[in-house]
């Protein structure tokens, strides 16, 4: 289900203290970036055409009922993200946040 190529859309950052949240998207920060998940579990993370992280990614649901989560490893088995996530037919959402704050990653599906 997240095999695939996928372009940023936006992100939406909403901070304890913050009155309005920031939207961030490819047109206000002038960058593309892009996620290619491949069948045999490696990714690559591309900014600008440009490759910036590469490694394995993994799906997982903790217990029935709640969200997955994706799993990223860097090529040194080092795992730098792990964060809940909504795939819905075309798009992913990665809902990141750290107790009271929070932001959320859309991508929308632009290949196979």
């Amino acid at each position: 289900m997240l095999v695939g190529k996928w372009d940023w859309r936006q992100t939406y950052i909403l901070l304890r203290g913050m009155e309005n949240p920031v939207i961030q998207t490819p047109t206000t920060d002038g960058v593309r970036r892009t996620y290619q998940f491949r069948r045999n579990g490696s990714f690559e993370f591309r900014e600008n055409d440009v490759l910036a992280r590469q490694g394995r990614w993994e799906v997982k649901q903790f217990k029935t009922g709640e969200s997955i989560h994706i799993t990223f490893t860097d090529q040194g088995g080092q795992s730098f993200v792990s964060a809940p996530a909504d795939i819905c037919n075309q798009e992913f959402t990665l809902q990141e946040g750290y107790d009271d704050t929070g932001g959320s990653v859309l991508y929308t599906r632009i290949g196979k």
